[in-house]
C-alpha cells in the first residue's frame, strides 16, 4: 500500500474514531503526521502489562485483545476493541506502564502516536480533551459494570452480555440474525468471563438448543437478539448508548 493511501487510511480511521470527534482538521491532521502504521498478523503480542508505553493505539483495521496474565499463567480477556477504539489511553496520559497485556486477535493494522506529543495536542485542542475524558468515563463504567457481572449475575447472563457486546464490536447482519465476525472459540469465551471451558461448552449447548444462537467452526451467530438481550436483563437497553443499533465488519 502506498504512503499516500496509508495517509489517508490513517485520517479516515481518526476522523471516525470517538478520540477525534469534533476536533479541529489542524489538530488530527498533525497527529496523522506523528503517527506511524504498523501491521499485524493474529495473535501477535504487540504489548506486556507493567511494560512501558511510548505511543497510543489507534486500531484502524481489526481487533485487538486486552487481557491480564494470571501468577498461575492463565489469560483474563477484560475487553476486545476493533476500528476506531484507542489502546493505552491510560498510559499515554499519565505516564505509568501499561495496563494490559494487548494482542491482536485477527490480523491488524495499528496507528501509533507519541504520547509525548499526543499530550500537547490534548493540551492544546478543548474537544479532544472532552474526548479523552468521555473515553476514560466510559472504561470506568465498564470496568464497574464488570465487577457487577461478576459478582452478581450467573455466567448464563455473562455469556448474553458478552455475546452482546461482540455483535457492537463486530457483528455483522445477515439473514439469519447478526454474525459475530470473529473466530471465538470456547477457550476465548473462557478467559473473558472467567470460568472453565466445560462449563461454557455446557452453556453455550443450551443457547443452541433454546434456538438464541447458532455456531459453526468457532463463528457464533445470534438467531434471537432480543431472547439474548432478555437473558442479558438488557431488554431496555436495547436502543441505548451501551449497545450500537447497526452492526459493521471489521
Amino acid at each position: 500500500m502506498s504512503a499516500m493511501n496509508d495517509e489517508q487510511l490513517l485520517l479516515g480511521a481518526m476522523r471516525s474514531s470517538r478520540l477525534f470527534w469534533g476536533v479541529s482538521d489542524h489538530v488530527i491532521s498533525r497527529a496523522a503526521e506523528i503517527s506511524l502504521i504498523q501491521r499485524h498478523k493474529a495473535n501477535v503480542l504487540l504489548r506486556q502489562a507493567a511494560e512501558p508505553v511510548g505511543h497510543l493505539m489507534l486500531i484502524v483495521i481489526g481487533v485487538l485483545e486486552f487481557s491480564r496474565t494470571t501468577v498461575d499463567g492463565r489469560r483474563l480477556v477484560m475487553r476486545l476493541h476493533g476500528p476506531g477504539e484507542v489502546g493505552d489511553l491510560i498510559p499515554a496520559m499519565d505516564g505509568g506502564g501499561s495496563v494490559f497485556d494487548v494482542r491482536t486477535h485477527v490480523p491488524t493494522t495499528v496507528a501509533l502516536l507519541p504520547t509525548g506529543t499526543f499530550r500537547e495536542l490534548v493540551d492544546s485542542d478543548i474537544a479532544l480533551q472532552r474526548n479523552v475524558c468521555a473515553l476514560l468515563c466510559d472504561r470506568g463504567r465498564y470496568n464497574y459494570q464488570l465487577a457487577e457481572q461478576l459478582m452478581a449475575f450467573s455466567l448464563r447472563q455473562r455469556i448474553a452480555t458478552s455475546l452482546l457486546g461482540l455483535a457492537s464490536v463486530c457483528g455483522r447482519a445477515v439473514a439469519e440474525g447478526v454474525e459475530i465476525q470473529l473466530k471465538i472459540s470456547q477457550d476465548d469465551l473462557a478467559a473473558i468471563l472467567s470460568a472453565s471451558r466445560q462449563r461454557i461448552n455446557a452453556e453455550l449447548r443450551w443457547f443452541v438448543r433454546e434456538g438464541v444462537i447458532a455456531t459453526r467452526y468457532s463463528r457464533i451467530t445470534i438467531l434471537d437478539h432480543y431472547r439474548l438481550a432478555d437473558i442479558a436483563g438488557l431488554v431496555h437497553a436495547l436502543h441505548g448508548p451501551g449497545l450500537q443499533a447497526a452492526y459493521t465488519t471489521y
